[in-house]
């Protein structure tokens, strides 16, 4: 599976042409997983990790392979994240605008 690297500001992506991501550069804090603000919800994800030069954030399909779910091809998603977009001194963060919601 290809990775999906994202591009600057919010936008689109279209994986496996069944699952579209809107993706923003997120905040730093909280922590962890919280309420994203993009419009129609969202979720944003934020670790401390001072000492890496890269990052990933993998998104799996809770319902992947149920028969009486659309959209349950993917398995996973893997963002690649941007520092300069991304970063913000130890903390790397990304906001996934659609569909997902915490």
């Amino acid at each position: 599976m290809a990775p999906i690297t994202p591009i600057k500001g919010a936008r689109s992506v279209d994986f496996q042409q069944s699952l579209q991501l809107r993706l923003g550069s997120g905040r730093p804090q909280p922590y962890g997983c919280s309420e994203g603000h993009g419009a129609g919800g969202g979720a944003n994800f934020s670790i401390v990790a001072p000492d890496v030069e890269s990052a990933w954030l993998m998104l799996e399909n809770p319902m992947h392979g149920r028969q009486d779910k659309e959209d349950n091809d993917w398995p996973a998603v893997f963002l690649k994240l941007i520092a300069s977009e991304h970063r913000t001194g130890p903390v790397w963060h990304v906001e996934v605008l659609q569909p997902f919601q915490v």
